[in-house]
């Protein structure tokens, strides 16, 4: 209502004054930028003043430029007779009347020039957030930063400081650059915005304006256009038969328009927009900078506006990235690598046009059933739980920029049921032969492979057929495993030793490299056994005829067999892993029964107790090793699970989820510590057939950073060190002294530790650490290194005391 006073009062004094004018031009500019008044040459030679309103003298010219006090801070006039004025405000929309004389003093002319200060328009969808945003503003720069709307302040921003009016009823936000975002909207909300900066002084150093409009959904489109191709927008549901003229603008610049079958462009949209009679209107050679709200406006014969549309376009950066591939009930990350996200506002992820999830400012929105299952981080990355078929699809995330640009991603999902873990069952035909079955009970197009004694199997040969699932035998004894398989999984059956008077299923038996294994044979038949065969494969361990044992190879210096037919092994070594089978037969040769285990040799590391703070991040088995070649990581605390990597996807569990970080090479990092993470954890490596062939042990001490002890040190006169081992909290029974692996203790010639305290009697390098311990815990101090000032380099020192020596001895002899 203020700015159509203007413009009324500016009509009225421009009819007085035009008639009196030799030139008269308009000038348009916005509120915050900057006006050109592009004076001539030749008024310069002459004496003139610049008027505002005929009343207010801006400035006079004679010879030199001089402005009034009140537009020295932000007025220039240039050389070639422009003058310009900054920072404008909405005072500034007014008639500004250049008045000459010659060099007599003469009246030779009058020039008028009208500026219109206008404030940009902002479109928003009611109910929707909006963000208002400097466009040329720093707030760097600025000691206080206060928003207003329509001449009442809403928000001041001082010291990092927000602060609303206390009547505000706007929900809102500021952001520590400036900017504004307005959440759920209402038609109260339409207005004009704006912000201003002023330095530590109180002068203001800038301004800008938004006028805020505010548009139902169904009358606001949106339409993404990709740079360097042509766009098109469409006015929907137009009326054209009543239509007279139709008219484009881009923000608040007339653009393009058709009026009676006549087309007009404007700018630099000349050259590459076409507007059609139904009233689309296209754009080619599309920039970043068509990025903008634009509006139409359709009149009839009587220049009444019959019809408004609004489309916000966006030319957007297009991505589209390789798809990704899951199991149903699993969790699945849809992540992007990286991207800069310092000046993103909004974060907004769908799937077939459908919002699944929104980063809104600090806080994410979840749309549908994706409440309870769905996650989406401030990097961008959406994490999908306990999927679904359903969920297989287009998925899409756009990126909105503090600029009002916006990028976008998409890829796809495919999910499918995971393979079940196999079931095996064979049956002997009346022919000799033996029929494999291997049965899912679920899994989406899997494939079957079969292996015998470790060796795979394929196609048919005379002692086997392989069909799918299904594997024939003749002739032939061992253990069998059934693998299935599809995109997103494998599964391996239990190890099934045949006969057809008999099967078992083989059952792992894990022994740590280096120590020993017992494997037993059972009781059955035992009385009446006279000959016992343990075997490794097809290779004899040792055979026990007559109660006389015979070991084989080099099992002869590290087994031992006892009386029931367990056998003992020794300095288990990595090639022990295999299939152990053990025979009985009684004295006329009939084989009684056989007994059979899968032994699996692992190695297994103790790794030092870690420790952390409260809120920390804290590092779990840095190892430089790359243990890529392990198609599963699993990161245990006690028996439940924190993480695992399964042929390179991460998947997390617990309250784990959102604090937790597994890598390749098996290191784990928990973020923001707590006191519950306090425990045992354990890290396993799989090889591809499911077994276990690495593990890891650790403990982690999670204490309050008041509780760890700090190590400090005062480097005294006569060459002594002394550390002291400080605790803020907590009662300390005992305090214990390291130099890097040896423990301090006592009186030496080194040192002398006393309880807390540590004296140096030389200085030495190394890390100390200092452990309190009271009846509840350990705790451990970071390492600490003694550095004193002025100290010489030992090898310096060494040298000196040699050369001393050498030139003694020389100066002796001589004598």
């Amino acid at each position: 209502m203020k700015c159509q006073m203007y413009l009324l009062l500016l009509l009225l004094i421009s009819s007085l004054i035009l008639s009196a004018a030799d030139e008269f031009s308009t000038i348009h500019g916005e509120l915050g930028g900057s006006v050109f008044l592009h004076l001539k040459k030749a008024w310069l030679l002459n004496d003139g003043i610049i008027q505002k309103d005929n009343t207010t003298t801006v400035g006079r010219f004679k010879n030199n430029f001089t402005l009034v006090h009140s537009y020295k801070t932000h007025a220039t006039l240039f050389s070639n007779g422009t003058f310009r004025m900054d920072r404008s405000q909405e005072s500034d929309s007014r008639n500004y009347t250049v008045v000459t004389h010659d060099k007599d003093g003469r009246y030779s002319g009058t020039f008028v020039f009208q500026v219109i200060i206008t404030i940009p328009p902002v479109y928003g969808v009611l109910g929707s957030s909006v963000f208002l945003y400097q466009k040329k503003g720093n707030h760097l720069n600025c000691s206080d930063l206060i928003w207003k709307k329509d001449g009442s302040w809403l928000v001041t921003f001082q010291n990092s400081t927000p602060s609303f009016h206390p009547e505000n009823t706007i929900k809102a936000e500021i952001y520590p650059d400036g900017t504004l975002r307005l959440d759920n909207t209402q038609e109260s909300d339409a207005g004009n915005y704006i912000v201003e900066l002023t330095d530590e002084n109180g002068t203001m150093i800038h301004t800008e304006g938004h006028h805020l409009i505010l548009i139902e959904e169904n009358k606001f489109e949106i339409v993404d256009g990709i740079e360097g191709s042509p766009v098109y927008l469409q006015l929907k549901g137009g009326n054209m038969r009543e239509s007279s003229h139709i008219e484009w603008k881009r923000g608040n610049t007339p653009l393009a328009e058709f009026k009676e079958n006549n087309t007009g462009y404007h700018g630099d949209s000349k050259n590459r927009s076409e507007i059609f009679s139904n009233g689309t209107l296209r754009l080619d050679s599309t920039q970043e900078h068509d990025t903008e709200t634009y509006s139409v406006d359709v009149f009839n014969g009587d220049g009444n506006i019959i019809q408004h549309g609004t489309v916000r376009l966006f030319i957007i950066s297009y991505k589209e990235t390789t798809a990704v591939s899951g199991a149903t009930g699993s969790s699945e990350f849809l992540y992007f690598g990286k991207t800069e996200f310092q000046n993103i506002y909004d974060i907004r992820w769908k799937k077939e046009g459908s919002l699944v999830a929104e980063f809104k400012g600090p806080t994410p929105h979840y749309y549908g059933d994706y409440g309870s299952r769905a996650e989406v981080f401030n990097n961008g990355t959406l994490r999908l739980d306990e999927t679904q078929e359903t969920d297989t699809g287009n998925y899409s995330v756009d990126f909105f920029y503090k600029n009002g640009t916006k990028n976008k991603i998409h890829t796809q999902l495919f999910l499918i049921d995971a393979v079940s873990e196999p079931e095996l069952n064979y049956t002997c035909t009346p022919d000799g032969k033996v029929e494999f079955h291997c049965f899912l009970e679920k899994g989406a197009d899997p494939s079957f492979t079969w292996s015998l004694n470790y060796k795979t199997l394929d196609g048919n040969s005379a002692p086997h057929s392989v069909k799918s699932q299904t594997l024939v035998l003749k002739d032939i004894t061992g253990y069998v495993v059934c693998t299935a398989e599809n995109s997103v999984s494998k599964q391996q059956s239990p190890i099934v030793f045949y006969s057809c008077e008999e099967s078992k299923e083989v059952h792992p038996v894990y022994v740590i490299l280096g120590s020993s294994v017992f494997l037993h044979a059972g009781n059955e038949n035992a009385q009446s056994t006279s000959d016992i065969r343990w075997k490794k494969g097809d290779t004899l361990v040792v055979r026990v005829k007559n109660d006389v044992p015979r070991f084989y190879n080099d099992y002869r210096y590290r087994a031992e067999i006892f009386t029931n037919g367990t056998l003992r092994l020794d300095s288990t070594r990595e090639r022990d892993s295999g299939i152990y089978i053990v025979e009985r037969f009684n004295r006329h040769g009939k084989l009684l029964c056989t007994e059979a285990h899968h032994l699996i040799t692992i190695t297994f590391t103790e790794c030092p107790q870690a420790n952390g703070s409260m809120g920390s991040s804290v590092v779990l088995f840095l190892n430089n090793e790359d243990h890529i070649h392990f198609s599963n990581i699993e990161w245990k605390k006690g028996n439940s699970l924190v993480a695992k990597l399964k042929d390179s996807a991460p998947h997390y569990y617990g309250d784990y989820r959102n604090r937790a970080e597994i890598f390749n090479n098996g290191t784990l990092i928990l973020h923001e510590t707590q006191g519950t993470d306090t425990g045992n954890y354990s890290a396993e490596f799989f090889d591809t057939n499911g077994i276990v062939r690495f593990k890891w042990i650790t403990q982690l001490l999670i204490v309050d950073t008041e509780y760890r002890p700090v190590v400090e040190y005062i480097c005294l006169p006569d060459g002594k060190v002394e550390l002291h081992c400080l605790v803020k909290k907590g009662k300390v029974l005992v305090f214990q002294w390291r130099l890097d692996d040896y423990i301090l203790e006592g009186e030496n010639a080194f040192c002398s530790v006393k309880n807390q305290t540590l004296v140096l009697k030389s200085r030495h390098p190394g890390n100390f650490v200092c452990t309190a311990v009271n009846q509840d815990m350990e705790i451990r101090s970071d390492p600490a290194s003694v550095t004193c000032a002025g100290e010489k380099p030992f090898l310096l020192i060494l040298c000196c005391y040699l050369y001393i020596c050498i030139c003694y001895n020389i100066l002796r002899f001589r004598s």
